[in-house]
């Protein structure tokens, strides 16, 4: 089955824990400002904090979601030759073995439910979305948001930034859980 890609309209991705989805305003607060000023060089990724939990942005490309043996990677499109064959680049990498980068940041997901969608819409909002064909001449399929499944818990953040050919290239960002 090949990846399910999700997309923003231009700016950052929030990973919230699912129970505080509904406390995220994007741009109808200081929240898509917020996560748009914690994405940066050189991990692309950063954490947003709010009163009561934090939410993770993530940079802008396309992202999907890759269960591992402690967690998941969030795997970030930056150039590929098409989907097929980035999907097979995902397919054939062995996430354990990569050598990420250990960021300083952490993220609660207390409920064991993660969603990760646009940082621009209020949280509320990007549940349940449709389908739709992505706009720019990528052939893949974007819906609105993803809803990750993990044990409740803290999850460490380590990056990797992949590059298994001249023509391919993406960003991946590992949630750890910590023991």
């Amino acid at each position: 089955m090949p990846p399910r890609w999700i997309e923003t309209f231009g700016g950052p991705f929030i990973a919230l824990p699912f129970k505080h989805r509904a406390e995220w305003f994007g741009t109808d607060a200081t929240d898509y400002d917020a996560a748009c000023a914690a994405v940066g060089p050189p991990a692309f990724v950063g954490l947003v904090r709010r009163k009561g939990f934090n939410g993770l942005a993530l940079n802008r490309e396309p992202l999907t979601v890759i269960r591992t043996s402690d967690g998941v990677v969030l795997a970030q499109w930056d150039s590929g030759k098409s989907p097929r064959a980035v999907a097979a680049v995902l397919g054939k990498t062995s996430f354990d073995e990569l050598p990420w980068t250990r960021t300083r940041l952490t993220l609660a997901v207390p409920g064991g439910k993660l969603q990760i969608f646009d940082a621009a819409l209020r949280g509320q909002l990007a549940r349940g979305a449709p389908r739709q064909r992505y706009y720019s001449g990528r052939e893949i399929v974007k819906s609105r948001s993803h809803v990750v499944a993990l044990l409740p818990g803290s999850y460490a953040v380590d990056t990797h930034d992949l590059r298994p050919d001249d023509e391919t290239s993406l960003l991946l960002h590992r949630l750890r859980r910590r023991k």
